[in-house]
């Protein structure tokens, strides 16, 4: 079975040392029912990963400006260059 980059990026990160005394060993055979829980947790979003969903974004920058005004808050406008998914 072959393990994508980013699983094995991920072992390496979660489990340096783990990943360190294992080198010979198959980077699948690392991931198994006893290290699952381990690397789930390492993996799992944590209450500041969702932070970000506690903002009021706005769709639009005229509602977004509107309510500014209204709070006395400055308005932040991210703009991107191209689709978000790429060449489409």
């Amino acid at each position: 079975m072959r393990v994508s980059l980013s699983a094995a990026l991920l072992l390496v990160l979660c489990f340096p040392s783990l990943a360190q005394d294992q080198r010979k060993k198959n980077i699948a055979d690392l991931l198994n029912e006893q290290t699952y829980k381990a690397f789930h947790d390492c993996m799992a979003a944590t209450p500041d990963d969702w932070m970000w969903l506690s903002i009021p974004w706005q769709p639009d920058l005229g509602t977004g400006i509107m309510m500014a005004n209204e709070q006395d808050k400055p308005v932040a406008l991210w703009t991107e260059c191209g689709h978000p998914l790429a060449e489409i």
